[in-house]
């Protein structure tokens, strides 16, 4: 990851995070901006997905019939959808559990890089994965409403860990919002190629933020400084960003430009840049926790990020990608610890 919300860097393979903030804000990739007028659009009736409103009273995922998930098994793994590149399985919940840990080892153990104001009442967390961030969040503040959205779920009845707060929503981030209260926070992470229309969902995210609230953005990017042009993580990284452009994606990390939130009208916006080790080479402890979590998360992603999006955009084989995969894996771990 080069600009993101995480980032790592082993010697010859690095991770970035970026993390942006302001009021009626945004963080975590890009930080969020301070709205200084009155919200003209936070009354809208009933919520995208399967609740008659976003309060979790009817439509919280925690009373879900499974006949309400659809999945769509392709090449071993299970997905969502027959559009979504990631996959929505135990793998991949497991990954991403691994991942929150990784954002937290970063931030000292905190969910956010700043101090959330005591004035918190409603927090939207888009794109939730496997909740354990909204879960988290619900935790410390057990006095606020967490709303988590996701286009699926990973497991329904990990949904009844959730504290009494937290209310877990199918909705379609990338769709028209349609929350009828306003929040205070909006918290996104990890979703560079989920999303296709990013100033239209920055758009959203500050009518239906309070003035004064905050949103937080977090990505990550990934580079290789030494390995050479022609090395298989190279070819690996340019089939993902020649597939993601066909896919309609924008450019990695664009949507973390300050300049993306100011669009919107997002002020005070501030980035975070985090750098991650990869790999088990720093001898700082808190680095070298860092860098196995953020290998693991690497290793285990390969295959997760490039199997739909390499066969359905650009044509591979399911073989090839998976041996382009392996190839991939076995070069990391071979310079895995050489020094920088």
């Amino acid at each position: 990851m080069d600009e993101a919300s995480s980032s790592a860097a082993n010697n010859s393979i690095r991770q970035a995070s970026i993390t942006n903030m302001a009021a009626k804000s945004h963080t975590n990739g890009q930080i969020v901006e301070q709205r200084g007028q009155q919200c003209s659009d936070c009354s809208h009736v009933g919520s995208s997905g399967l609740n008659e409103d976003d309060t979790g009273q009817v439509g919280s995922t925690k009373s879900l019939s499974e006949d309400a998930i659809k999945y769509v098994f392709e090449n071993g793994r299970r997905y969502c959808n027959d559009t979504y590149c990631l996959p929505n399985d135990e793998i991949e919940q497991t990954r991403q559990s691994i991942l929150h840990q990784l954002y937290l080892c970063a931030l000292d153990g905190e969910l956010t890089p700043y101090p959330l104001p005591d004035s918190l009442s409603r927090v939207l967390d888009l794109g939730a994965g496997s909740g354990d961030w909204a879960i988290a969040i619900g935790e410390e503040y057990p006095d606020v409403e967490v709303i988590a959205t996701d286009i699926s779920l990973f497991d329904p009845q990990s949904v009844s860990i959730a504290p009494p707060n937290v209310y877990f929503q199918i909705d379609d981030a990338d769709g028209k919002w349609t929350f009828h209260e306003p929040f205070d926070f909006i918290h996104i992470r990890d979703l560079s190629r989920a999303i296709s229309d990013w100033p239209t969902l920055y758009q959203q995210a500050f009518e239906h933020l309070q003035p004064g609230g905050f949103i937080q953005i977090s990505d990550g990017n990934l580079s290789a400084n030494s390995l050479p042009p022609n090395s298989y993580f190279n070819i690996f990284i340019s089939a993902i960003r020649s597939a993601t452009e066909v896919a309609g994606y924008i450019p990695e990390l664009e949507h973390l430009r300050p300049s993306a939130l100011a669009a919107a009208g997002f002020e005070n916006i501030r980035t975070y840049d985090i750098e991650v080790p990869i790999g088990t080479w720093p001898t700082e402890p808190k680095r070298k926790t860092m860098g196995k979590m953020a290998l693991i998360v690497l290793l285990e992603g390969l295959e997760a990020m490039s199997l739909r999006l390499l066969t359905k955009y650009i044509g591979w084989t399911a073989e090839d990608v998976l041996d382009l995969c392996e190839k991939v894996k076995m070069e990391i771990v071979n310079c895995e610890g050489a020094p920088g």
